[in-house]
């Protein structure tokens, strides 16, 4: 009899946690199905561009501890040392072509990915958080950027990294340790990009009028630590002789120096055209095609939805705050890479 039911239990065991078992190998095999694609791309050759150069020369004079400085040993006072900081683990390995350039490209491809699938578990169950992970490994918008040397997969995996270790519920009650790694993140994404500062607006807007324990105590935390690093960063750029980042991208003519500053009409000119693109190519990112179809309408209308939702139900008031402070950047900036932020967040 005894045998009997520890059959029977044993048994209603293994149905417990055989679905969960289930989930976990699907999500595993579907990962390293993913990591293995992206590393399949790998190659030693360069996608060159213009920023680019600057990352790959930044990289290896960072490397061979010569200072932040181009080929002829000029100073690249006019980007932040983020991104070829990063890359210059990669300039580290000697090699003749940039292979390790672009497999780190791809390990930061991947562990956005990775990043993703946990903040959609958190929020949506695994099922949900496996479809995303299918979507973003066929994205046409990020196996492009996983074959570039550039800051956009840099940054969002910094956004990535600070959602996830910074959900809504963490803020409620975040010793001081936690706001310093806070702090920290935020300071990462303003050196990788300096719209990475949006992310520090979004995150004490929400802290000030949302969370209400130590809240001043945080802000004060987490300013303490970027604050000193954004005025190195701009003492920097000024000596640069085109100017900083910023002036450079609120002229009236991007990058045209004797262009002067922008009109409220060419305010408005610039923002609806870039907002016009944001919104197409969000629309590209989540249809996987430039020409309209019924699939992309559908899942840009749940986008919608899902934002409208959020809002009336004040659950995810946090993410809301991130692009109330990330999108309107970007009125002025790469439209390319805010549809990778949007999309993340």
């Amino acid at each position: 009899m005894n045998s009997r039911f520890r059959v029977f239990a044993g048994a209603e065991r293994a149905r417990r946690v055989s679905p969960r078992f289930f989930w976990q190998l699907v999500a595993a095999v579907t990962f390293c199905a993913t990591a293995a694609f992206f590393l399949r791309l790998n190659s030693g050759v360069w996608s060159i561009s213009p920023d680019s150069t600057v990352y790959v020369e930044g990289a290896r004079s960072l490397a061979r501890l010569a200072g932040y400085v181009d080929a002829r040993g000029l100073p690249l006072a006019h980007y932040p040392p983020g991104t070829s900081a990063l890359y210059a683990l990669a300039a580290l390995i000697p090699a003749t072509d940039y292979v390790y350039f672009n497999l780190l490209t791809k390990f930061l491809t991947i562990g956005f990915i990775w990043l993703v699938f946990v903040l959609i578990r958190r929020s949506a169950g695994i099922g949900a958080a496996l479809l995303t992970v299918c979507f973003l490994t066929f994205s046409q918008i990020l196996i492009h950027e996983s074959t570039h040397i550039l800051s956009d997969l840099a940054f969002i995996f910094c956004l990535a990294a600070t959602m996830a270790l910074f959900p809504q519920e963490k803020l409620e009650s975040m010793s001081a340790g936690w706001a310093v790694l806070l702090g920290v993140l935020a300071t990462c994404a303003y050196l990788v990009r300096v719209p990475g500062l949006f992310l520090y607006l979004g995150y004490t807007a929400y802290i000030a009028l949302h969370v209400k324990r130590n809240r001043w105590r945080t802000i004060a935390i987490v300013s303490a630590v970027l604050f000193p690093v954004v005025l190195a960063v701009t003492l920097t750029s000024a000596t640069d002789p085109q100017g900083s980042y910023l002036r450079l991208m609120f002229l009236r003519r991007q990058y045209v120096l004797d262009s002067g500053f922008p009109t409220l009409a060419d305010w408005y000119a610039r923002i609806s055209l870039n907002a016009r693109t944001i919104v197409r190519l969000i629309y590209v990112t989540l249809a996987n095609q430039s020409r309209v179809g019924i699939a992309g309408v559908v899942l840009y209308g749940f986008l919608v939805a899902g934002f409208a939702a959020a809002l009336r139900s004040r659950r995810s008031t946090l993410h809301l705050w991130l692009v109330a402070f990330t999108f309107p950047r970007s009125c002025s900036g790469n439209s390319t890479s805010m549809t990778c932020d949007t999309c993340c967040l």
